[in-house]
C-alpha cells in the first residue's frame, strides 16, 4: 500500500510495517526501471539496480501475478477534500509487447465451434481429411473453412469457471463473446479493434441474438457496446477464465497505463465511461500458441459424429 503524504514523502504499508520514503527517491527509482525496460528485452531479478529499487519500495516482485489483478494499492483523495479510499489499480504497460487482459488457459478458455456445411452437420469425412492435408496454421484454417463453403456454429465453453464467469456479467455472454471470435476469424484481421468487430456484426446483423438487441441499428449497437465492455471491464477489476468470480472487484480504482515513452496515465473507475470506451478501443483477441494451448485442428465429436474446432479466449490491450 502505498500513500502520498506531505513533506514530500510516501508511506508504504507492507506486511504490517509502516516506512516513509521520499517521492524523489520513488521517481528516481520509476525512472532507473523504464531505463531498464527501454534498453532491454527483460529484466532479471538479480539485477543490483533492480534489487535496490525492489528494496525502496518493500516489494519482492515488480509485477503482480495475472490472477491477482490488483497490482498497486494507493490511498486515493479528491484535491481539497478530507477524505480518502484505499483503492487497488491493475497496471497494464505497452512497454515491450501488449499486455494481457484475459490469459488463455488451455481448455478453460476454449470456446468450441460445430463445422456446418450448406447448414448441415453431416460432413464427408474424406473432404476433412483433405483440408487437414493441407496442414495449415489455425487462423488459415479458420479462413479456409469460412471461405470454402463452411460455417461454424457456436457450441458450448467446456470451461466451468469461464462459463459461469460470463453468465454472471451477461446471460449472453457466452454467445456474443463467441460470436465476435467468430467475426474476427471471418475478417482475418489478428489485430482488429473489439470496438470494429462490434460494427461489423451489427451491420451485418447475421445472427439473431443480435436482432433482439434493438430495433435499429443504433440500439443494437449501444446495446453490444455496452454489453461487451461490461465483459471486458469484469476481466480488467476481477475475473479470470480459470476460477469463479464472486463478483468482487480487486481492481477497485481502475488501471494505470504505461505508454511505450514511459507516460503514466490512470482511468479510474469512476469515469466508467472513458475506460469502457478505452477498453473497446484498445482490446482485441489475440491468438495464443495452439500446441501450449491445445487447439487449432479439426476434431470429431465423439457424442454425435459432429466435426468441432475449438478457439481461444484471449485478449491483449495496447493504444493507438
Amino acid at each position: 500500500m502505498y500513500c502520498l503524504k506531505q513533506q514530500d514523502r510516501v508511506k508504504i504499508l507492507s506486511a504490517g510495517d509502516t516506512s516513509f520514503q521520499s517521492r524523489e527517491a520513488f521517481r528516481e527509482g520509476a525512472e532507473n526501471i523504464l531505463e531498464a525496460l527501454l534498453g532491454k528485452d527483460k529484466i532479471q531479478k538479480d539485477d543490483l539496480e533492480i534489487i535496490r529499487i525492489l528494496s525502496l519500495i518493500k516489494s519482492e516482485e515488480i509485477s503482480a501475478k495475472n490472477v491477482d489483478k490488483q497490482d498497486v494499492c494507493g490511498e486515493v483523495s479528491i484535491q481539497g477534500g478530507s477524505v480518502s479510499r484505499y483503492l487497488g489499480f491493475s497496471i497494464k504497460s505497452e512497454i515491450g509487447s501488449p499486455a494481457s487482459l484475459v490469459n488463455a488457459n488451455k481448455d478453460k478458455s476454449q470456446f468450441r465451434f460445430t463445422i456446418l456445411k450448406n447448414g448441415s452437420t453431416v460432413i464427408d469425412r474424406n473432404e476433412i481429411e483433405q483440408i487437414q492435408s493441407k496442414q495449415l496454421d489455425v487462423s488459415s484454417l479458420y479462413s479456409h473453412l469460412l471461405s470454402n463453403g463452411f460455417d461454424l456454429q457456436f457450441s458450448e465453453v467446456p470451461g466451468k469457471a469461464l462459463k459461469y464467469n460470463l453468465r454472471m456479467v451477461d446471460c449472453l455472454g457466452l454467445e456474443l463473446v463467441a460470436e465476435l471470435l467468430l467475426e474476427r476469424a471471418r475478417q482475418g484481421k489478428p489485430s482488429e479493434r473489439i470496438s470494429n468487430l462490434i460494427d461489423i456484426i451489427v451491420s451485418a446483423n447475421r445472427n439473431p441474438i443480435i436482432s433482439v438487441l434493438g430495433d435499429t441499428f443504433e440500439e443494437r449497437r449501444a446495446s453490444l457496446r455496452y454489453k461487451i465492455s461490461n465483459i471486458l471491464l469484469a476481466f480488467t477489476t476481477g475475473a479470470t477464465v480459470s476460477t469463479k468470480w464472486d463478483g468482487k472487484e480487486k481492481a477497485s480504482g481502475g488501471f494505470i497505463v504505461v505508454t511505450k515513452d514511459g507516460k503514466v496515465c490512470c482511468l479510474e473507475l469512476a469515469t466508467r465511461n472513458a475506460v469502457c470506451d478505452y477498453l473497446l478501443r484498445s482490446c482485441y483477441f489475440e491468438t495464443p500458441s495452439t500446441s501450449r494451448h491445445n487447439y487449432g485442428s479439426i476434431y470429431p465429436n465423439e457424442e454425435d459424429g459432429t466435426y468441432c474446432i475449438d478457439m481461444q479466449f484471449q485478449v491483449r490491450i495496447q493504444s493507438r
